[in-house]
């Protein structure tokens, strides 16, 4: 393909992987400019112009429109002691109550109690699928986690099984700036609410 300016432009696409490994979509492509020297015998890139022949990055923004799109509810998540006992560990939560039974029943609990933030490890198995999604457009590399909330309407414990649904509650742009806000429903087996986490992520846009 010959771009504006006569040189030699190839454009090779990247693309997403969906969880069983077949490509889903174009993530980004990559455009290699390579310009000739103008003698009309080769093809070689022009002696003494710095940079030729070169490649750019040039990112696909965030599609607008994905807003109000759902995924899931996915595969059931089972709560187990041993879950809950590696992330309090993991965020140096030392209550006993996610570590033993007995202190968490003296504290009124069913089993052992997860510490509130323990709700993200599920929703972002959930979130996991909006950013797979090759036509919400949303490129991983260039992600900053903005903000994360939650709201709990019961306590995560031992031996809870639930689902996960993610909407995409938002998509706002503003100086090459895309901030995606997603919303996790976790619910039990009689799809009664445990807990909601609002997830912002903002992506660059800038090549």
């Amino acid at each position: 393909m010959a771009g504006l300016g006569g040189e030699n432009v190839t454009v090779r696409p990247t693309w997403g992987r969906g969880v069983n490994g077949d490509p889903v979509g174009c993530v980004s492509l990559t455009v290699t400019f390579s310009r000739r020297c103008g003698c009309g015998r080769c093809a070689g890139p022009a002696p003494g112009v710095p940079g030729l022949p070169f490649a750019t990055l040039v990112p696909v923004a965030v599609n607008p429109d994905a807003a109000g799109r759902t995924y899931g509810p996915f595969e059931a998540y089972e709560v187990t002691r041993v879950k809950i006992r590696e992330f309090a560990d993991a965020v140096d939560a030392r209550s006993g109550a996610h570590f033993y039974p007995e202190v968490a029943r003296a504290e009124g609990y069913a089993d052992v109690v997860a510490p509130t933030t323990f709700a993200v490890t599920i929703a972002q198995q959930a979130e996991f699928h909006v950013v797979q999604d090759a036509e919400v457009g949303v490129d991983f590399s260039r992600v900053v986690h903005a903000d994360e909330r939650f709201t709990h309407h019961r306590p995560l414990v031992a031996g809870d099984v639930v689902r996960a649904s993610v909407t995409i509650d938002s998509i706002t742009q503003r100086g090459g700036i895309s901030m995606v806000t997603t919303r996790t429903e976790i619910v039990d087996t009689d799809d009664a609410p445990v807990s909601t986490v609002v997830s912002t992520l903002a992506v660059r846009e800038d090549a």
